[in-house]
This record gives structure tokens, C-alpha cells and sequence, in this order.
């Protein structure tokens, strides 16, 4: 599913499952037992907070989804492969597909009316822009005639490079495909207010980040809605434990970008709803169209 230059894929066994479209909302088949993962993706120049929510939970702390929860920061032109619920720091347990009222997560913990939702809202970075450069100094200027002579037409000022204090953290990579050892987090500001953020390394490029800010004066659920959930029979369970190591890092909320939602069951629940689940139907390409007029070559009157 593809909103601007943000996309949000259900992957099984590393590959993206097929959606299907009907009346304007976006689904996915799932299977009970199969343990499946989220992969982001950012191809926009800035960073970005993306907070998932399944079955009307949030992924990274297990409580009901909010404008406020936590999330995975995805620098610009990256992705981040979100592989289950967080326990810690140091641990995910699986998103598996079960069934929906007796062993999903959310039935055992805060309801299963919710169930057969994915979510993922989409935050931009707060800019902030760079202090004014200090004054240029009153009374003392050294010429340097090669530089100033009128004759020299490339000659440009240096611009300004601004250093600030950082921290780099290391941590262990875990299952990341065709990455091995340990990746550089990058630099962290040590001025960071009440906001902060953790780290997560699964991903494809460079490492995401999960976030969570302390201004909780605009709640505001983007879990859907449980009349807009057909009667589908499949939830997310707690699946099996996997190390997946993240850190801490500072992020500031500025506006909401996107809102995914894609929804799941079996086939049969899916076909009920009125779902097609054609596989081999084919979306033709339209031919170009012609407006009128052809190029003439060179030295030829029309």
C-alpha cells in the first residue's frame, strides 16, 4: 500500500503478501500459524515517525493506539522492517495470525473488537530552524587580492558548517538480511528534552527508531473503527520471542503525513465481505495518447 512516497507492506516469509482492493479500503489474506512482519518504507528527503497499531493496539508498548504512541523513526530514504510486539529493549515477540477471539493478543488482553486491523500513522519531523551566524567582526579585515581581484569569477565564501555535541551508539544488527556485526546509530543530540526515542536495527539500510513523546494534550485514536471491521475471524497472537535490540534517540513530532490502514483475515472471511480474491486478473496499461501535431525534422516547413 503506497500513500505519496510512503509505502506500508504485510510481509510472509519475507515476501510481501498481495492486497486487494474493495470499496476504497486495502486487504490482505492471512493464514493461522503464519507469522508475518510490517515493512516501512520512507523515500521522502526528512525523517519520519511511523506508529504502528494492530488490532487497535500499539505495537511497541501493547496499550490502545493513540496520536501519542510510540513509533520507529525511519530516516529519509530508508525502511525499517517491524517484526512483532516489543517486550524491551532487547526483545520482539512474533506477529503470528490466530484466531481472533480466543488467542489474539488484543482478546487477551484489551478486547478483540479491534481485530483484523493494521495501522500505521505517519509523523514528519518538527524542523527547527538553524540559529542566526554570529555577527562578522567591526574593524579588522585582512585583504587577500588574489581572492578579491575581479578577474578570479569563481571565487565563493566557505559556507558554515555547525558542529554540536553528539553521542554514536553501537548495537548488534540481529536477523538483518545481508548485514553482519554491528551498525553506527549515528549521532544523537545530548540536549534532549522530556521527548525521546529508541533505535530499532531492523532494517534494510539503516537503523529505524521507535519514539514517544510526553505532550499527551491531543490524543487522538487512529485504530479503526470496530463498526468498519467486517466479521473476520483473525487476529494477531503473541508469537515466539526474538532478539531484536534497540536504543534510545531524541525526535520531535511535527505533522501528520498518512494514516495506512490494511485490513486481514482468511480467504473465506474476505470472499463473505465481498472481497475479490482474483489472482489472475490483469490491470491493462492504457495506450498513450496522441494530442494533435507530430515533430518535423529539421529544415522542413509545416
Amino acid at each position: 500500500m503506497q500513500i505519496g512516497s510512503l509505502e506500508l507492506q504485510v510481509l510472509v516469509n519475507d515476501r510481501p503478501v498481495r492486497e486487494y482492493g474493495h470499496q476504497g479500503s486495502t486487504y490482505v489474506a492471512g493464514h493461522k500459524g503464519s507469522r508475518f512482519t510490517l515493512k516501512f518504507r520512507n523515500n521522502t528527503a526528512q525523517r519520519v515517525l511511523a506508529m504502528p497499531s494492530i488490532d487497535g493496539l500499539s505495537a511497541i508498548d501493547g496499550q490502545p493506539a493513540t496520536g501519542a504512541s510510540k513509533g520507529y523513526i525511519v530516516p529519509a530514504y530508508s525502511s525499517v522492517e517491524i517484526k512483532g510486539w516489543k517486550r524491551n529493549l532487547q526483545e520482539t515477540a512474533d506477529f503470528v495470525f490466530t484466531d481472533r477471539s480466543a488467542t489474539s493478543y488484543a482478546a487477551q488482553t484489551h478486547g478483540a473488537q479491534n481485530c483484523g486491523v493494521i495501522a500505521v500513522k505517519v509523523i514528519a519531523e518538527k524542523f527547527i530552524p538553524p540559529p542566526a551566524p554570529p555577527p562578522a567582526p567591526v574593524g579588522i579585515h585582512h585583504h587577500h587580492d588574489h581572492y578579491h581581484d575581479p578577474y578570479w569569477p569563481w571565487w565563493r565564501p566557505w559556507p558554515s558548517i555547525m558542529y554540536t555535541s553528539s553521542t554514536t551508539a553501537q548495537c548488534s544488527t540481529g536477523n538483518m538480511d545481508g548485514m553482519k556485526g554491528s551498525l553506527d546509530l549515528g549521532s544523537v543530540s545530548n540536549s534532549a528534552g522530556p521527548q525521546y526515542t529508541c533505535n530499532i536495527n531492523a532494517c534494510n539500510t539503516s537503523p529505524g527508531v521507535m519514539a514517544r513523546e510526553v505532550d499527551h494534550s491531543k490524543l487522538m485514536s487512529f485504530a479503526a473503527n470496530a463498526a468498519e471491521t467486517p466479521d473476520f475471524t483473525l487476529g494477531t497472537g503473541y508469537g515466539q520471542v526474538r532478539q531484536d535490540v534497540v536504543s534510545e534517540a531524541p525526535f520531535e513530532r511535527g505533522q501528520e503525513l498518512a494514516t495506512f490502514e490494511i485490513y486481514y483475515s482468511d480467504e473465506t472471511s474476505l470472499t463473505a465481505a465481498g472481497v475479490s480474491l482474483d489472482k489472475t486478473a490483469k490491470v491493462s496499461k492504457p495506450v498513450p495518447q496522441a494530442f494533435g501535431g507530430w515533430c518535423s525534422a529539421p529544415g522542413v516547413s509545416v
